[in-house]
């Protein structure tokens, strides 16, 4: 799945006006502007933006490609630069709709210095009203610097200049994790996970969007996590911004077992940051459950996020059951060990509860097997007055 930043959106975004210069651009003694040349190239991110500035007293400097219609002789006057990195793979498209300077072109290179950077796209006139710039549907690779030439057109010096505006929305292919069937796997009582919202969805049909905490904040742009909890305990999720972006995060907690499928966790959300922080603290989980955390944005901002996960356990958990197999009549004391055993008040062997429990301490019990019609491979669960504990690879016995 991919989402998409539109062009209209990013033109239509308060305080991306065009006739709002950069600081610093043109000075009153009428200097060149400060992105004049490659290497200043004014820096933007983020997925979609806009960016006034002017090329009043930019030059042309030496090694620079300004010639982009050789047959006719046409080329750029006064360029100026702006770079960017992409946040996520995909295409975007580039604009210099709403610049006062009507007869603008664009190109974009790669490289990292004006004499090794390749051109890889260019446009003078767009076929719109004017002589505006468009490059549509350029590819992109994440992680790679553009950098985006932009300067009056014409043959001969001089050339009219003026205010630019430059635009850029982009298509981004979806996230790890952006759907619940593709959740990020993790395990363990501590992790840290990092991921990001740049080209996530929203799920039609399954997925929530409503906000139980702000009713004029949806739910956007979601990533997802799995977790199961091997002993009933509390988890704290902490969903934090680890970008430049600004994003607003909400984080949101699933659980899902057998009997119930997949459920909200009542309460179990929220978007209100502390310390740049969104968290859920000591939410009750219990054995054998698998939790989905849901991780998105509510003001539309796509960036890079991390979750900080952290359980304290309090159910039991079986480690070894010695011996594993015996006859069908039962009778044999066999031996569990594993943790926070003490206050076990029961052992079944496929739900059926054996006889004669002894407690040893809280690591160690031991259980008479109950009789079983079949030879068959049962799951052991030991119970407790408030908890049990979970099926795992070491929690079976069979009976022969």
């Amino acid at each position: 799945m991919t989402t998409i930043r539109t062009a209209g959106a990013v033109l239509a975004t308060a305080g991306l006006v065009a006739a709002t210069l950069v600081t610093g651009g043109l000075s009153a003694s009428a200097a060149a502007p400060s992105n004049d040349n490659f290497s200043g190239a004014f820096v933007k991110s983020g997925v979609s933006w806009g960016q006034s500035f002017t090329n009043t007293e930019a030059t042309v400097q030496s090694g620079e490609k300004v010639f982009f219609d050789e047959l006719h002789n046409t080329r750029f006057f006064n360029t100026v630069w702006v770079k960017w990195k992409a946040p996520a793979t995909g295409a975007v498209t580039i604009t210099t709709k709403l610049s006062a300077l009507d007869d603008t072109a664009l190109a974009v290179y790669t490289g990292s210095t004006i004499t090794s950077a390749k051109r890889i796209a260019v446009n003078d006139d767009d076929g719109f009203a004017n002589h505006y710039s468009t490059i549509t549907s350029l590819a992109v690779k994440s992680g790679t610097t553009y950098y985006i030439q932009t300067g009056s057109v014409g043959i001969s010096a001089p050339a009219s200049t003026g205010t630019i505006f430059i635009g850029l929305s982009g298509r981004f292919n979806s996230p790890t994790g952006d759907n619940k069937g593709s959740a990020i796997r993790k395990s363990g009582p501590v992790w840290t996970s990092n991921a990001t919202t740049v080209g996530s969805t929203i799920e039609p049909v399954f997925e929530p969007t409503a906000n139980p905490a702000h009713s004029s904040n949806p739910r956007l742009d979601s990533v997802w996590w799995k977790w199961t909890a091997p002993a009933t305990g509390t988890a704290t999720i902490n969903a934090k911004p680890t970008g430049t972006e600004g994003v607003s995060l909400y984080v949101a907690l699933f659980e899902q077992d057998s009997a119930n499928g997949f459920l909200a966790v009542p309460g179990a959300f929220s978007n209100d940051a502390v310390n740049g922080k969104t968290s859920i603290v000591g939410q009750t989980v219990y054995a054998g459950f698998t939790y989905f955390i849901q991780v998105g944005s509510t003001n539309s901002i796509q960036d890079k996020v991390a979750v900080d996960f952290h359980a304290t356990y309090t159910g039991p958990v079986i480690s070894s059951v010695a011996a594993s197999s015996g006859k069908l009549q039962g009778g044999n004391r066999v031996t569990i060990t594993g943790t926070r055993l003490s206050g076990v008040t029961s052992v079944e062997f496929g739900g059926v509860a054996g006889t004669g429990l002894i407690v040893t301490s809280s690591k160690k019990i031991s259980v008479l097997v109950p009789a079983s019609l079949t030879k068959h491979r049962v799951a052991v669960r030991v119970l407790g007055s408030t908890s049990s504990s979970a099926v795992n690879t070491a929690s079976h016995y069979t009976y022969k």
